[in-house]
């Protein structure tokens, strides 16, 4: 499994960083804490888009 950035998680739906960041702060967005740094599972990131959970349009990775 490969762990994407929050950086790259923004630039492939097209949303603020500040946004995604948000969203972390309100345990809103699947994410990982590992050594202080955000990461998140891409699997778990297209599957919260699907349900609905963003308005973020879905790219293919």
């Amino acid at each position: 499994m490969t762990l994407v950035t929050a950086k790259e998680v923004s630039e492939k739906y097209s949303i603020p960083l500040g946004t995604v960041y948000y969203y972390i702060s309100r345990n809103e967005i699947p994410h990982y804490q590992i050594r202080g740094r955000r990461k998140f599972n891409p699997i778990e990131i297209e599957n919260w888009i699907n349900q609905g959970r963003s308005n973020v349009c879905s790219k293919v990775w």
